[in-house]
Formats: C-alpha cells, structure tokens, sequence
C-alpha cells in the first residue's frame, strides 16, 4: 500500500509499471498463441492450443504459491517473478520455433532428392553408387525415359501439395478488411460479453460471499474457478478437434458456453448461495472453453499471415466487456444497498446476474450465426470461405 504522502511521480511511476506489467503479460500470451499456432496440423490445432493456453491458465496458482512462500517480503518477491519471467523470456528466445506445418512435404522432398540424385555429379566425376550401377545396365534412352518420369511426378506431387497447403491456409484477412468482416464482429461480441459476465462473477465473489452470509471462503471459489478454467481449455481443445473431424464448425462450442453461463448466472439469481459452487466451475469451464476456442477460431477464420494483429484485436472485446458488466454490477448493487451500504439476499445482485444472462443468450444466438456462417463444408477445416456467406 502506498503512504499517504506518497508523490505524484511515485504514483505516475507505479501506473506506468503496472501498464508494462500488463502489455509484457499479454505479450507473452500472444507470442506464444503466435509461434506455435502454425506449427500443427489444423486438425490438432484444438489441443495444440489448449496447452498453451491452459499452461497460461495456471500460472496464477504458481505465482500465488511463490507469493505466500515469501510473504510478507513483497519486495523479495516481485524480485524473484522478474527473474523467473526474465528467465522465461530467455529460454523462449533460444527454442521458440515458428516452422508452419507442413513447410517440407515428405514425398515431394524425396522425389525431388532421387530426381536430383540421379543425374549430377560433383566436380570429382563422383556418382551415386545406385547411379554408377543403372548406368552400367540401362541404356542412355531408358535412363532419359526414367528421369522425365521422375520429374513429371515430382511436379505432380509439388502441386498437389500446393493445392493441399491452400486449402488449409484458407483465407488471409486483417486491417480493414478485417473490421469489415461479419464473423470478426460476432466473435468480439460473443467474447466481450461472456468474458464480461463470467468476470462479473468473479471480480465480486467478496460481494456474493457478504450478501449470501456464505461460510466458504473467497480462496476455495477462486482456487475451483482456477482449476475448472485450466480443465476447460484443454477439454475444450480435444473435444472441437473431436468433432471437427466430423464436419462440425468449431464455432459450435461458442452456442454451448455462452448457454453453459446463461443457465448458471439463471439460477445463482434464483438459489444464491447454494450455487455459487456449481458457478465457480461452470465459469472455470466456459472461460476455459472460450479462450481455447476463440483463439483457434481467429486463425481459422482469419488466416494465420497476420494472427498475431488480429488476436491482438479481438482480445480488445474482454477488456471492454469488464468494464461494462463489472460497472452495472456495482451500480445495481449499491442501489440495492442503499444509504447503509450493506446488503443481504439475492435481490442484491439478482438484477445483474438477469441482465448478464440475458446478454449471454443474445451471444448464444450470435454463436449459432456463427456456426452457420463458417459452416464445415470441408471435414478437414470446419470452415467455408467467408465470402460465400456473406
């Protein structure tokens, strides 16, 4: 806590910390959605980020640990996160790879390699040992027969993979193009109003514990959130890749979580109390979900040439969704409250919780458009061109 006679620099300079603090850890994030998103089949690409993203999941559970190792020694411990993400960031440097899945295609790199095999020689006058044989027994004729055949399917196999590497890219778009596009619109919404709603809840555990006289602990709520949000992420990832084989959109998943928080927010305005359990993981779950599935969606859609621009864009809608929900939650709280400031019962925060679940239904409906735009004509993607549903 800061004294009270505190400057203006030294609190300018704290702002200015927590802003670097705040760009280096979304930074993070997003260099690593960005180097591996690539990197794997487009099939796996579900499970693929679900690690990422649930290792970043889980990383307040360690630092939390760390801080009550060596607390109350604040000082000492923001030391010791600054070398353990100093170290991070070093060991990203030295072994993060960005290599597109892909890239070599084995069978035209291997006919290409027999084609080239077959007819040079270095400056020695050396040859392959299978060269020096086939010359021995195969005519001059029979050799050039061989060797046009090889190149004519190696060129065959070349543009097939090209074709294949096509389809799989799918579209590129960013900037403007970017803005203009529908399913960019539907996703920033449907993220920024599910963030919005699940972080209500969370960020004003304290004012449901008080006004429900509940006796479990903000820590118990917050470590099962925490759990269930890691879980979501990884279950989420397996289960779209599941399906997509199926020629079901990934985007299906954003129906079921934004349904998943209408019912829970539904019922903990009816219950309170008794619901604040079961709210603690289906919002670990449906947080989870949605930040595994929206950040595969954001390639798929979009294209992976500019995924980072474009992540960096959507990722706008939770901090706008926050502010908005967590600003109607206050407001409608207090006014429950009134001059005392305190209040007790479900009415005290039954208003917001209707208000959030009806907006998370309104996105469950923006969820199904979605699914209907990017419909999988191809099993493979789970996607259709954009431009042939607008």
């Amino acid at each position: 806590m800061l004294p009270v006679a505190a400057s203006a620099g030294v609190v300018a300079l704290l702002c200015l910390a927590f802003y670097a603090i705040g760009q280096g850890g979304h930074g993070f994030y997003t260099v690593g959605l960005v180097s591996n998103v690539g990197n794997y089949n487009p099939k796996f690409r579900g499970r693929a980020l679900g690690a990422i993203v649930a290792s970043f999941g889980a990383s307040p559970a360690f630092f939390a640990l760390l801080y009550r190792a060596v607390k109350p020694r604040v000082a000492s411990y923001l030391v010791v996160v600054a070398l353990v993400i100093a170290g991070a960031a070093a060991l990203g440097f030295a072994t993060l790879r960005v290599m597109p899945y892909g890239t070599l295609s084995p069978l035209a790199s291997v006919s290409a390699l027999w084609s080239e095999s077959a007819t040079s020689s270095d400056d020695d006058g050396l040859h392959f040992v299978f060269d020096s044989e086939a010359s021995a027994s195969t005519s001059a004729e029979t050799e050039a027969e061989v060797e046009v055949e090889a190149e004519v399917e190696a060129q065959a196999q070349a543009e097939a993979y090209d074709e294949q590497q096509e389809a799989v890219a799918g579209p590129q778009i960013t900037g403007r193009a970017l803005v203009r596009e529908p399913s960019f619109w539907l996703l920033f919404a449907i993220l920024a109003i599910c963030d919005g709603s699940m972080l209500m809840v969370v960020n004003n555990l304290n004012a449901f514990i008080e006004a429900t006289q509940t006796a479990t602990s903000q820590t118990v709520f917050m470590a099962l959130f925490s759990t269930f949000n890691v879980a979501g992420r990884v279950v989420f990832g397996i289960a779209s890749d599941a399906v997509l084989k199926r020629g079901v959109p990934r985007a299906r998943f954003l129906v079921a979580i934004a349904g998943l928080m209408t019912f829970n927010l539904v019922v903990l305005a009816l219950v309170g109390a008794p619901w604040l359990v079961p709210t603690m993981i289906g919002s670990g779950l449906a947080f989870g979900g949605m930040f595994n599935t929206i950040p595969t969606l954001v390639g798929e859609l979009f294209g992976l040439d500019h995924y980072g621009a474009n992540w960096g864009t959507v990722v706008l809608a939770p901090a706008l969704g926050a502010i908005s929900f967590g600003t109607l939650f206050g407001a409608l709280f207090d006014a429950s409250a009134g001059d005392g400031g305190v209040c007790r019962g479900t009415h005290c925060f039954a208003p917001a919780l209707y208000i959030a679940a009806a907006a998370c239904s309104v996105a469950a409906g923006l969820g199904w458009i979605l699914d209907r735009r990017t419909g999988g004509e191809s099993p493979a993607r789970g996607y259709g061109t954009l431009g042939d549903r607008a």
